[in-house]
């Protein structure tokens, strides 16, 4: 083969290819018995996550005779560390056992948020570079991501909590990214629970293995939760920071302002600038 054809060939020897394997953030079902007379269905929830939890159920075919009563009843939201709670449902005259879809989503449970005083997402003294800021026409350009920001943090960087939180959803298991939107999916991350905020910061393309937290924890504010790296849709290292709440079931960025004596408003944080978080 001549080298000139060998050349045109070397980018799809060197493309990733997407993981086999899918992680999820939540390892989670309900717990469905029958009465004894089996007219009855009782299912069992609980949550055992620091944050609300929206739970859906969709009929499937012949769903124990449920499909009405799952409509009227679900979307439920679940408070945090929900130990148990029991519906108990009339199943159809000679319906069979077969159970519903269920689903499990972060929820907003009061309407009452503070988005202010975030920390940088970096340890105290170190400076990084706006890749890219609110609005951005690569990627920030939809409600979930719309008001993100993209710290250029390098592979092997540390990456801090930026306010008191829970660690709720934790993904750390991918190892490669690529440029394009179908390795959406394929990034490792750690997302917070603020309480005392009401809403939900999202650390993105972390390292294989580069979480420093597990789930459950509580994180205070500054504290070391990650390393960055250079997984899922990215084209460079980079740090996707998002601070969120969710409607319905839907991802809503929101905007924020950063620091604790002076506080500056993201909009402040726009592409090529330079921010270096002060002492705490």
């Amino acid at each position: 083969m001549r080298p000139f054809i060998l050349l045109l060939f070397l980018p799809l020897l060197s493309c990733n290819t997407l993981p086999k394997k899918t992680y999820g953030i939540f390892d989670w079902a309900p717990e469905v018995s029958y009465a004894a007379d089996s007219s009855f269905v009782e299912i069992r929830l609980s949550n055992p996550v620091n944050c609300p939890l929206r739970i859906g159920a969709t009929a499937t075919k012949d769903s124990a005779g449920l499909a009405g009563q799952l409509r009227e009843v679900f979307p439920l939201i679940l408070p945090p560390l929900l130990r148990d709670t029991t519906l108990r449902l009339r199943r159809s005259s000679g319906a069979g056992k077969s159970l519903p879809k269920w689903s499990v989503q972060y929820a907003h449970s009061a309407d009452s948020i503070r988005t202010d005083s975030f920390l940088l997402p970096y340890p105290p003294g170190r400076e990084h570079r706006i890749m890219q800021g609110y609005n951005g026409s690569y990627s920030h350009n939809n409600a979930g991501a719309r008001y993100a920001l993209d710290f250029a943090l390098a592979v092997g960087d540390t990456v801090c909590a930026a306010a008191d939180g829970y660690v709720v959803g934790l993904i750390k298991g991918y190892k490669k990214g690529g440029n394009s939107s179908k390795w959406m999916r394929y990034a490792n991350f750690i997302n917070l629970y603020h309480p005392d905020k009401n809403v939900y910061t999202q650390y993105v393309h972390l390292r294989h293995n580069g979480s420093l937290v597990d789930l459950g924890d509580h994180v205070a504010a500054g504290q070391p939760i990650g390393i960055s790296g250079m997984t899922g849709w990215t084209s460079k290292p980079h740090l996707h920071f998002n601070v969120v709440r969710w409607e319905d079931g839907k991802r809503i960025s929101l905007p924020a302002t950063f620091g604790r004596k002076t506080l500056t408003p993201g909009t402040k944080l726009r592409k090529g600038t330079r921010w270096r978080r002060a002492a705490d």
